[in-house]
């Protein structure tokens, strides 16, 4: 999953899509943070319909209310959080055996991701990893479209839907829109 430089260590100043989380009401304030810093993130965000005092108010929420995607180092990131400037916390790999192993992303895997979750307004659907059985479908890349670029494979869920992009993510989610 993640690159090595030798076999029980890690390159903990390459740059890659590291998958942290925050406690959901510091969301706003680690966005603020992490814009201060100067540090790259992404999270993914949908549509919520409220109504209010009688109309309905359209308005973005985060997608995951605790999940943020920061494109950084290791090093710079953990950096930040040893000193008390951005309260998150690293998610870990369950299936590596090297200490500090942070889940990541692929650059790949995280380009398909905000494509895929930017252009639908409805709420995808999220799957713990392992729920939907991939070796059933091919794996696909989309050509053009508003999911052009995106890749993942081409699956039928047992829920009856039809056809879905199903997306996976370092062994964290896997997420699957209709397509």
């Amino acid at each position: 999953m993640s690159t090595t430089t030798s076999k029980n260590t890690i390159d903990k100043d390459a740059i890659k899509w590291y998958v942290a989380r925050c406690h959901s009401r510091a969301h706003n304030k680690v966005r603020l943070l992490l814009t201060a810093e100067g540090m790259e993130f992404y999270v993914p965000e949908t549509i919520e319909v409220i109504v209010e005092k009688g109309k309905k108010i359209k308005r973005t929420i985060p997608l995951f209310k605790d999940i943020f995607f920061i494109h950084d180092s290791f090093n710079r990131i953990n950096d930040r959080i040893r000193r008390g400037v951005l309260p998150i916390a690293f998610y870990f790999s369950h299936t590596s055996h090297i200490k500090d192993d942070a889940l990541w992303v692929s650059d790949r895997e995280m380009l398909s991701f905000m494509i895929a979750s930017k252009c639908t307004d409805k709420n995808p659907t999220i799957h713990p990893f392992g729920e939907i059985n991939l070796r059933n479908g091919d794996q696909i890349r989309v050509v053009e479209g508003p999911l052009q670029g995106a890749e993942g494979y081409f699956v039928q869920i047992k829920r009856g839907q039809r056809k879905q992009l199903v997306l996976t993510l370092a062994n964290l989610m896997t997420l699957n829109l209709t397509v």
